[in-house]
C-alpha cells in the first residue's frame, strides 16, 4: 500500500486540520518567547513544538514520495529518540546526571524558554513517533500504536482536565490542542488499518463512538464533582490525575478492543451469509449486495461440462476440489477489481467492469482456456484415468438503464446454453448487433434438430420453416446470438 489516505480525506487533512495545527503550534512559541508573564507552564516547550511538528509532517507525507518518506523516518526516529531520553532523564536521575554533566546540552529539563518538556508529553511524543515509524515494518502494527497512542493522549488530557477544575494551569493548552491534532492525523491515516477502522465501519461506529465519548467524558465530570464537592490539598491532586488519567486511558482503549472483537465477528457473520463456504466465492446475496454490481458491466457466466460424470467417477470430493480449484483460477485470473460468485451447482457468474465487445471476448476465451489448462492428475486413482474438465461461457453486458441485472443474467445464460448444445468448451457471446429479445431454453429445444440439419447440408446459418435460433458469426472476435423467424 502506497497511500494510506483517500484524497477526499488528504484534502480536508491539508487544508483544515494541518494549518490550523500549525497555527496552535506558532501561538504557542510566540507566547513562549513573549508573552512570560502569564506562567511558564501553560507555555509550549519547543522541544514538545518540534516533535509535534515532525509528527504532523510525517502524517501527511506519501508513502510513495520517496525522498520525503526518507526525510520524515530520520525526523521521526529524532523526535523519539528526544522523548526517549526526557522519560529516561525523569525516571532514572541518577543514570543520566553523568552523561549530562559531561554534555550539559542533553538535560531537556532545562532547555532555554518557558515551559517544560513533562513527561506526559514526551510519552505521547513517543508513541506517536513510534506509531508512524512503526508503519515501516507492519500496518497492523501502527493501527495497535495508534490506539496507544490515543489512550495515552487520553491519559494526558484528563490530566489537564483536573488541572483546569482545580484552578492549576500548569498545563500547557497549546500542548494539549495539539496533541488532540496529532491524535487526529494519525486516526485519519490509519483508517482503514485495524482496530483503527472500527471508528469508521458501520458495523461498529454506532457502538464505539458513544464508548469513546464516555471514555473521556468521565474524567472530566468526575473531576468536576469532586472539585465541587471536597476542598482537596495539593498533595492529593497528583493522586487523583493519575487515576483519572489511567480510567480513561483503559476505558479508550478498551473501546476500541469491543468494537474491534464486535466488527470481526460481524465479519465472519457476514462471509457466512454472503459467500459460499465451499469455494470462497461470492454466494448470489453477496452479489446482489454488491453496489458495484449495480453499474454498467460486463457478466461472464461459466458452467462446467460434463460436471456429474466427475461426482460420478471421482466422488463428490472430487467434484467440490474441482470446483475450488476453478474459482481459484478465476479470482487469479481477473484480480480483486472483478468479483467471481458461485452462481449456483457448477455455474460461476464473473462480474468485470463495462469493457468493449473484442476484449470481453478476449477475457472469456482466457477464462476457458485457464479450465481447460487446470492440473487435476492428482485426482486420478490407480484405475481411473486423469479427469478432464472443460467449461461452456457465455457473456454480454449489463446496462442499468435498459434491464435488470437478474435480465442481463438471463440473457448471458442463454448464450450459455447455446454454448452446451453446440458442442460445449466455447464461450458465446449474447451481444448482438440488434437488440434482440431475450431467448427461453424452450426456443432452443425447439429448433434444435433443424440445426442440425441445417449443418448436414452445409448451410448452418440458413434459418428453417419454424422458429429457431441460430450463432451468427457477426465479426472474427465477437459470435453473436440472434433469433430468426420464418
Amino acid at each position: 500500500m502506497t497511500h494510506l489516505i483517500d484524497p477526499a480525506t488528504e484534502r480536508v487533512f491539508k487544508r483544515v486540520l494541518a494549518p490550523l495545527a500549525f497555527v496552535i503550534l506558532a501561538t504557542g512559541l510566540y507566547h513562549n518567547a513573549y508573552l512570560t508573564n502569564i506562567g511558564t507552564g501553560v507555555s509550549l516547550q519547543p522541544i514538545s513544538a518540534f516533535c509535534y511538528s515532525v509528527i504532523l509532517l510525517a502524517a501527511m507525507t506519501r508513502r510513495r514520495d520517496r525522498p520525503a518518506y526518507a526525510v520524515a523516518t530520520v525526523l521521526l526516529s529524532l523526535a523519539l529518540g528526544l522523548s526517549a531520553w526526557r522519560i529516561t532523564e525523569a525516571l532514572f536521575p541518577g543514570m543520566t546526571d553523568a552523561v549530562e554533566t559531561v554534555l550539559p546540552a542533553l538535560r531537556l529539563d532545562g532547555v532555554t524558554g518557558q515551559g517544560r518538556f513533562a513527561i506526559e508529553t514526551a510519552s505521547v511524543a513517543a508513541a506517536l513517533s513510534l506509531t508512524l515509524l512503526s508503519e515501516r515494518v507492519s500496518l497492523r502494527a501502527a493501527g495497535l500504536l495508534t490506539v496507544v497512542s490515543m489512550s495515552a493522549g487520553s491519559y494526558v488530557i484528563a490530566h489537564f482536565a483536573v488541572h483546569l477544575l482545580f484552578w492549576n494551569l500548569d498545563a500547557s493548552i497549546f500542548s494539549i490542542l495539539a496533541l488532540m491534532a496529532c491524535n487526529a492525523a494519525l486516526f485519519i491515516r490509519y483508517r482503514a488499518t485495524a482496530p483503527v477502522k472500527a471508528l469508521h465501519c458501520r458495523r461498529t461506529r454506532a457502538m464505539l463512538w458513544p464508548l469513546l465519548l464516555a471514555s473521556q467524558a468521565l474524567p472530566w465530570g468526575a473531576a468536576f464533582k469532586i472539585s465541587q464537592a471536597y476542598d482537596l490539598s495539593p498533595s492529593q491532586i497528583p493522586g487523583i490525575e493519575a487515576g483519572f488519567g489511567l480510567t480513561s486511558a483503559a476505558l479508550m482503549a478498551l473501546s476500541f478492543w469491543v468494537a474491534d472483537m464486535v466488527g470481526q465477528n460481524q465479519a465472519a457473520m457476514e462471509k457466512l451469509a454472503f459467500s459460499d463456504p465451499l469455494t470462497g466465492a461470492l454466494n448470489r446475496a453477496g452479489f446482489h449486495r454488491d453496489p458495484r454490481h449495480r453499474r454498467p458491466s460486463s457478466l461472464l457466466l461459466l458452467d462446467l461440462d460434463h460436471f456429474k460424470t466427475i461426482n460420478d467417477t471421482y466422488g463428490h470430493d472430487a467434484g467440490d476440489e474441482v470446483l475450488k480449484r476453478v474459482v481459484a483460477t478465476a479470482k487469479d485470473l481477473f484480480g480483486p477489481a472483478r468479483t467471481v460468485t458461485r452462481w449456483g451447482g457448477e455455474e460461476i457468474l464473473v462480474w468485470a467492469e463495462a469493457m468493449p465487445d473484442r476484449a470481453l471476448a478476449k477475457i472469456g476465451e482466457q477464462l476457458r482456456a485457464a479450465v481447460e489448462a487446470l492440473d487435476l492428475s492428482d485426482l486420478a486413482g490407480d484405475d481411473v484415468p486423469v479427469p478432464r474438465i472443460t467449461a461452456s461461457i457465455g457473456y454480454g453486458r449489463f446496462d442499468p438503464a435498459h434491464e435488470t441485472i437478474r435480465e442481463a443474467v438471463k440473457t448471458v445464460d442463454t448464450a450459455l446454453y447455446v454454448a452446451k448444445h453446440s458442442g460445449r468448451n466455447q464461450c458465446v457471446s449474447a451481444i448482438g448487433r440488434i437488440n434482440a429479445p431475450v431467448l427461453s431454453v424452450m426456443d432452443f429445444v425447439k429448433c434444435d434438430a433443424c440445426m442440425a440439419d441445417a449443418r448436414a447440408h452445409g448451410r448452418p446459418d440458413q434459418p428453417c420453416n419454424r422458429r429457431c435460433m441460430a450463432l451468427t458469426q457477426l465479426d472474427e472476435d465477437a459470435p453473436a446470438l440472434q433469433r430468426h423467424s420464418a
